[in-house]
């Protein structure tokens, strides 16, 4: 018998992109479906829960703020890791994403191998959404691309 594969909704407005990274997250394994706008991901999010979100912040019209704003009133989201990928590195970002429930941020463009990584970490563990953030690198550094919320 086969092991179901983690299904991982990924959130963009740049459909190339979203497309192009649920492509990978396939060929790595995973059940990944692209959305391109914070409706059409909360459709797709009511429909079937993920395992976890890759979620573009600097969307239009709705934000990836917004969209984790509606996510976090969803009774099972504190069990959902939502992984924001964005350019926007300020403090304000920072806090405003772990007041969001936000534990993980992503540089744009993100490394491949640092997703994977990510989410094979958040797989192996029963409670994704305790793994602290910065194991995979501490602070966010340009040479690590990735950083603490």
């Amino acid at each position: 018998m086969t092991r179901p594969r983690p299904y991982v909704l990924v959130v963009d407005d740049v459909a190339d992109v979203a497309d192009s990274m649920a492509a990978l997250l396939t060929l790595w394994g995973y059940d990944a479906v692209a959305r391109y706008c914070g409706c059409s991901a909360l459709a797709a999010v009511r429909a079937r829960r993920p395992a976890a979100v890759l979620l573009d912040i600097g969307m239009a019209p709705m934000d990836g703020f917004t969209f984790a704003d509606f996510l976090r009133g969803q009774f099972w989201r504190e069990s959902t890791p939502v992984i924001a990928l964005t350019g926007n590195t300020t403090e304000a970002c920072r806090v405003r994403a772990r007041g969001l429930g936000i534990k993980h941020l992503l540089l744009k463009p993100a490394e491949p191998t640092q997703v994977r990584e990510l989410l094979e970490r958040l797989r192996a563990r029963r409670s994704p959404a305790s793994l602290p953030f910065g194991r995979l690198g501490g602070p966010l550094a340009p040479d690590r691309r990735v950083g603490r919320v």
